[in-house]
């Protein structure tokens, strides 16, 4: 059983996280054993987390490859819509 305790000029808040710092891997266990997992779908589980691991790994290479020489990722000008007069161009004039 788990337990902690207090020293005397401990505050409740710091014994409560020093109790759910040492009873965390506890919790874990105890959802683990909630329900029967069968061998093969722990093994798809751990395929499933390994493969998002490797797709994270990836993007934050191509990432860091990306800004290696200090350049920012190419960013796409908006273009604007000229015709409906959302935005006029300052040397447009239009005529009479």
């Amino acid at each position: 059983m788990n337990g902690v305790k207090m020293k005397d000029s401990e505050s409740i808040e710091s014994a409560i996280t020093r109790f759910n710092r040492t009873t965390s891997g506890v919790l874990a266990e105890m959802k683990d054993y909630k329900h029967y997992q069968k061998p093969s779908e722990i093994r798809h589980k751990n395929k499933k987390a390994a493969i998002r691991k490797r797709k994270i790994q990836e993007m934050l290479e191509k990432q860091n490859d990306n800004n290696q020489f200090g350049r920012r990722p190419r960013q796409i000008k908006k273009r604007s819509n000229f015709m409906n007069g959302e935005q006029f161009d300052q040397n447009y004039e239009v005529a009479d």
